[in-house]
């Protein structure tokens, strides 16, 4: 995201910057709602990896 990174004004890199704000508010309203009932699946979704788009290891859900 600096200006030496000669691939920051890729889409890939825009989408990327823009996914970070989404993690953030879903965690955010994760923990919002987090119950011992909600608690698994919380963690869940915290150990869920993805490969990325071009692997076609998204992991949706």
């Amino acid at each position: 995201g600096t200006a030496l990174d000669p691939f920051g004004r890729t889409e890939e890199r825009r989408m990327e910057r823009g996914l970070i704000a989404e993690y953030e508010a879903d965690i955010d309203r994760l923990q919002a709602a987090l119950t011992p009932e909600t608690r698994a699946v919380a963690l869940a979704r915290r150990s869920t990896r993805s490969g990325g788009p071009r692997s076609g290891g998204w992991s949706g859900g």
